[in-house]
């Protein structure tokens, strides 16, 4: 414990200040962090839903397409001709380094394709990019609730701190009111 005077309750009371600070504004950040989290839980629920609805519809147009032509044709037609572009735009939310991709896939034009097979090229190539965007979204999720729980546990650090410190305001408090009561006692003794 330290020295019961006016000094020291002085440094504790700045000391609990700035703890309650502190608090606060952790108490924000995380607020702010987990109505962030819910907002793209939900947006990531919402695509997950949809993609998976389109993965089921496309899956059906690849089993009709690719049962009509020959697997060695079917590589010969597809080597490289696809366009993409990669955009990595960086957001920092509340500390939390977050990245969101956008994926843009073109298609150069095949004429020996036949139409159905070409057709479910280009559905696939507006379904993949948003495969990638809920990846990032689920990996943005994973960061931002890892946040969370770390300013938890600071949270958790500073309310302990503010416990002790509030325990020393009482002993130096109830130290000074004891000393003040043995020298009102003295000297109404001496005086009295």
């Amino acid at each position: 414990m330290i020295a019961a005077n006016k000094q020291n309750l002085l440094l504790v009371k700045s000391q609990k200040k700035a703890v309650d600070n502190g608090l606060r504004l952790l108490r924000e950040k995380r607020t702010g962090l987990v109505v962030m989290f819910l907002k793209m839980a939900r947006e990531g629920k919402q695509k997950q839903q949809k993609l998976s609805q389109n993965w089921l519809i496309f899956l059906n147009q690849v089993k009709k397409s690719f049962s009509t032509i020959n697997s060695q044709e079917l590589i010969k037609q597809l080597t490289p001709k696809v366009l993409t572009k990669l955009n990595i735009k960086h957001k920092n939310i509340t500390g939390v380094k977050t990245n969101q991709l956008d994926l843009a896939v073109g298609n150069l034009p095949r004429p020996k394709l036949k139409t159905n097979l070409s057709q479910t090229l280009s559905d696939f190539n507006l379904i993949f990019p948003e495969f990638i965007k809920l990846a990032q979204l689920k990996t943005n999720c994973l960061k931002i609730s890892t946040e969370i729980t770390k300013t938890n546990r600071q949270i958790s650090n500073l309310e302990k701190k503010l416990e002790d410190i509030s325990a020393q305001m009482k002993y130096i408090n109830s130290a000074l009111l004891e000393r003040s009561n043995s020298e009102k006692a003295t000297l109404i003794k001496i005086f009295g």
